[in-house]
């Protein structure tokens, strides 16, 4: 299996109840793909000195948010001009809003496709292998 594994800064903009902040705070992330689960990417949160907290979406709609507000659910993705990216998540325990530079992320985007095109994902094989095994 392989990896993309990209740390990214970036800022903190609301959270809580949709509570826009005063001031930006700084937020590390790290961003994850992996070709053993080769639709989706995580990103992790730093929400402590050893604490992470994890969100997983599909590749497709971090790129669709690169270009336009993209996401009706827990995660949305939208441009914020030419260099800014913003990525709100919520769940019923609360929501953030963070923003990275959209130039990082094209790249972190970049390295995924040049593991696996985007459209020629093998997401069956698995299935195929345990179906076979258990002569289903």
């Amino acid at each position: 299996m392989t990896h993309v594994v990209k740390y990214i800064d970036g800022a903190i903009t609301a959270h809580g109840g949709a509570r826009r902040l005063s001031r930006p705070a700084t937020v590390r992330t790290r961003w994850e793909y992996s070709t053993g689960d080769p639709l989706a990417v995580q990103v992790f949160i730093q929400a402590g000195r050893d604490e992470w907290v994890e969100w997983a979406f599909a590749r497709d709609l971090l790129a669709d948010g690169l270009i336009a507000e993209a996401g009706s659910g827990d995660v949305r993705i939208s441009p914020m001009g030419l260099f800014t990216v913003r990525l709100e998540l919520s769940n019923p325990g609360g929501y953030a809003a963070l923003e990275f530079d959209a130039e990082t992320t094209c790249e972190f985007l970049q390295e995924t496709y040049d593991l696996i095109l985007p459209g020629t994902e093998q997401v069956l094989d698995g299935v195929d292998r345990f179906l076979a095994a258990h002569s289903l």
